[in-house]
């Protein structure tokens, strides 16, 4: 039985295998040449963070084998729509460039709430027009179709609640497992915007308008081969102005179980809106900051545990008096990092892991475990959640030395 008793005072209290452990406080600087032969084990890097389960109230399709969405990519390739690309970003950006292609805009072109995507494509096609909201729908499903989720913003001037037509802009927003952010595509305006060569979403955009260095932020044509010159600094200036009459209130829709709930966050906006251009909006609620409107998606979260067998267990044996026979006898019961680690994601659509132990490259695995033994030295872990779609997220990883 381990036995633990009460030395000096001014002590802190420790809790070993079940029991109370009283140590004093300046113990560890008098550690005996014993102590050192312990092997320690030490997290030396890691973005092993909780996971935003939020992703749930997305408004995605259900299912990756959802019929419409593989007709839609069918209809997309067959009108020399974007191919699958190496690039992710790049693939995002034909995309764009081909919705914007389909139609001329028409502020007043509206279609019916319930056409869809594929309806609008072939009226298009048939030569009528449509305003930013279809562009925006088209993009967003396309997207989708793809493996990236996507989701639509209205962006909203500061007198939207009873302004005249024009006082709305919706857009989209994608999420990029490369850039590990949403990033702003318009497909109205084939233009996404970038800072430092770091695309940019909406909420960076409004945050930089705001701290009065909006002049950081470039708006791009989507366009792969535009050349540099007038037309492409006309471009960034016309968007620029275009969009900053709408930095009032952004605006986008969740599900909050099976319920559709619209979420507003105001920019430079005050109060409150319930009306959009005098037209009711159901079901609103409001963000008090941009991260109650970004949701962070195709993460991985790892849970280490310990593998109690692997675990040396003499300490229950040991007859321990002192706070210094503890540390002299630390290496015969310190941790072993032997693990089972528990695999959990927050991937729409998703379909199976991918794991890579030190520099192995990596394998795919379809179970929610596994089992990571560490070597003497420098151990790394790394893992990523794909879709059905193909689409790879950002890596999860541990670095940890054991020494």
């Amino acid at each position: 039985m381990l036995l633990m008793k009460a030395v000096l005072r001014g002590t802190c209290a420790l809790l070993v295998s079940g029991m109370s452990v009283t140590v004093p406080a300046q113990a560890e600087s008098t550690a005996t040449n014993a102590a050192a032969t312990i092997k320690r084990v030490q997290v030396t890097a890691t973005n092993n963070y909780r996971l935003d389960k939020r992703y749930l109230s997305l408004q995605l399709p259900a299912n990756a084998q959802d019929a419409q969405l593989h007709l839609l990519h069918d209809y997309v390739l067959q009108h020399d729509g974007a191919k699958t690309s190496a690039s992710e970003f790049k693939e995002m950006l034909q995309i764009t460039h081909w919705v914007h292609q389909r139609w001329q805009h028409d502020a007043l072109g509206a279609a019916a709430a319930t056409t869809s995507a594929m309806e609008i494509l072939q009226l298009a096609e048939q030569g009528e027009r449509f305003s930013c909201t279809e562009y925006s729908k088209v993009l967003r499903d396309v997207l989708h179709s793809y493996g990236i989720p996507a989701r639509i913003v209205s962006l909203q001037s500061v007198d939207v609640a009873y302004g005249g037509l024009g006082s709305a802009h919706a857009l989209v927003e994608a999420w990029s497992n490369t850039y590990n952010k949403w990033i702003l595509l318009d497909a109205q305006w084939a233009v996404y915007a970038e800072t430092d060569t770091i695309p940019q979403s909406i909420a960076d955009i409004a945050r930089r308008a705001k701290a009065q260095r909006f002049d950081t932020v470039i708006f791009k044509s989507v366009e792969r081969h535009s050349k540099a010159g007038a037309a492409v600094a006309t471009l960034n200036q016309d968007y620029r102005e275009f969009i900053a009459a709408y930095f009032g209130y952004m605006s986008t829709n969740y599900t909050d179980n099976g319920q559709p709930i619209n979420v507003v966050l105001p920019l430079d906006g005050q109060g409150y809106p319930l009306t959009l251009q005098a037209l009711p909006r159901n079901v609103r609620v409001f963000a008090r900051e941009p991260r109650d409107v970004y949701i962070d998606v195709n993460h991985v979260m790892l849970l280490l545990r310990f593998r109690p067998q692997a675990q040396g267990g003499g300490a229950n044996s040991l007859d321990i008096n002192t706070a210094q026979d503890y540390l002299d006898k630390m290496a015969m019961f310190a941790a072993v990092p032997d693990f089972d680690v528990g695999l959990q994601h927050n991937m729409p659509w998703f379909d199976h892991y991918d794991v890579a132990i030190d520099k192995q490259a990596w394998q795919k695995s379809g179970d929610g475990v596994l089992h990571w033994s560490l070597h003497k030295g420098t151990n790394r872990l790394a893992v990523r959640a794909v879709n059905a779609f193909g689409k790879i997220g950002p890596e999860t990883f541990y670095t940890i030395d054991y020494q």
